[in-house]
C-alpha cells in the first residue's frame, strides 16, 4: 500500500506538474491572445483613422473638382459671350463700313457733280461777260446805256 500510496503521490505530483504546465500554456495562450486582440485593435483604429483621412482627402478632391468644373462652365459661357459679342461687333464693322463706302462714293459723286455745276456756272458766267462786253459797245453807241 506505501507503493501504492507512494505512486498515487507520484501520479499526483505529475498531475499537478502538468497542471501548472497546462496552466502556464493556457495562461501564455491567453497572454498571447490578449496582445494579438490589442494588435488587432490597434491595426483596426489606425487603419479606421486612414481611412477617415483618405475620405476626407476624397471630399476635399471632390469639392475641388467640382469647384473647377463650376469655374470651366465659367469660362466657357464667359468664350461663347464674348465670340457672340465679337461675332456681333464684326457684322456691325462690316455693315458701318458698306455704308461708309456708300458715303465716300455720294461724297465722290456730289464731289464731281459740285465740280461739273461750277465749270459749267463758269462757263456760262464767262459767255456772259464775253456777250455783255461785246454788247456795251453797241448799247454805249446808240446810247441805251447811260451812265448815272
Amino acid at each position: 500500500m506505501e507503493v501504492e500510496l507512494e505512486e498515487v503521490e507520484v501520479e499526483e505530483v505529475e498531475v499537478q506538474l502538468d497542471a501548472q504546465v497546462q496552466s502556464r500554456k493556457t495562461e501564455e495562450l491567453v497572454n498571447q491572445q490578449t496582445h494579438d486582440q490589442r494588435e488587432h485593435r490597434e491595426r483596426l483604429l489606425r487603419l479606421s483613422q486612414e481611412l477617415r483621412e483618405k475620405e476626407e482627402g476624397w471630399l476635399s478632391c471632390q469639392c475641388r473638382c467640382n469647384s473647377l468644373q463650376s469655374q470651366l462652365l465659367a469660362c466657357q459661357q464667359r468664350e461663347d459671350e464674348a465670340t457672340r459679342k465679337y461675332s456681333v461687333a464684326e457684322q456691325e464693322v462690316e455693315a458701318l463700313r458698306r455704308k461708309l463706302e456708300h458715303a465716300q462714293q455720294k461724297s465722290k459723286d456730289l464731289r464731281r457733280d459740285s465740280e461739273r455745276m461750277m465749270e459749267s456756272h463758269r462757263k456760262a458766267l464767262t459767255k456772259m461777260e464775253d456777250d455783255y462786253r461785246q454788247e456795251l459797245p453797241f448799247k454805249v453807241h446808240s446810247g441805251s446805256y447811260r451812265l448815272g
